[in-house]
């Protein structure tokens, strides 16, 4: 499926002839697939200019609570995490068409909708409006049944992780397997891509 940036818009937003497209706040982020694909964030500015939110991270020690949280069964769990210390918004120098888009759900009992933007850019500044470019209802009906199952079955396995015999015993072994497993699935890799370092050799030594 691949990556993708997220972008907000403090320009007016076009909501159709009928008015049907419901409106999204200013700092709603979008998302889209025309500029770095890297999950950077960006904004259309009121002054009609693109911005990237430049970043500086700091390292922070994951409470007790949040490792817990990020167990999920794993052999390892992380100590840490990366938090947001600063930011700026910077003018980005990008040049062409930006369609940025996101889906609403329950625009109505049975359907979400799906909404498509396009501005255009010249270095970094905005060229005109921007234009509603697709506006889509999707009947959502089997996703709210799928939504349900997922949510009985989450609560059925949160219950079977408080037993005693899961916290104290299926949870280590569980953790046990998955990281013997990950080593073999390193050396099968490690096998494969020596096979094919071989036939590859072969080719090329012989006439």
């Amino acid at each position: 499926m691949g990556m993708f940036d997220n972008i907000s818009c403090e320009m007016p937003l076009p909501r159709g002839g009928a008015n049907t497209v419901p409106t999204f706040r200013y700092d709603h982020l979008f998302q889209t697939k025309d500029l770095v694909n890297c999950l950077i964030e960006y904004k259309i500015g009121k002054d009609k200019i693109l911005y990237e939110k430049k970043v500086e991270y700091e390292e922070r020690e994951l409470t007790e609570e949040e490792k817990e949280d990020k167990d999920s069964g794993a052999f390892w769990s992380p100590m840490w995490t990366m938090e947001e210390k600063s930011h700026e918004w910077v003018k980005d120098s990008f040049t062409g068409y930006i369609i940025f888009y996101d889906i609403v759900n329950d625009i109505d009992s049975t359907h979400d909708a799906w909404v498509d933007y396009r501005v255009h850019v010249r270095n970094g500044e905005v060229q005109g409006d921007v234009e509603l470019e697709t506006y889509r209802l999707e009947d959502n009906t089997e996703y709210k049944a799928n939504q349900v199952k997922w949510k009985e079955e989450a609560k059925a396995r949160k219950e079977y992780e408080q037993k005693w015999r899961y916290k104290y015993c299926f949870k280590y072994w569980n953790k046990l397997v998955r990281f013997k497993f990950r080593i073999l699935h390193k050396i099968f890799n490690w096998a494969y891509n020596a096979s094919t370092n071989l036939w590859k050799l072969e080719r090329k030594i012989t006439f």
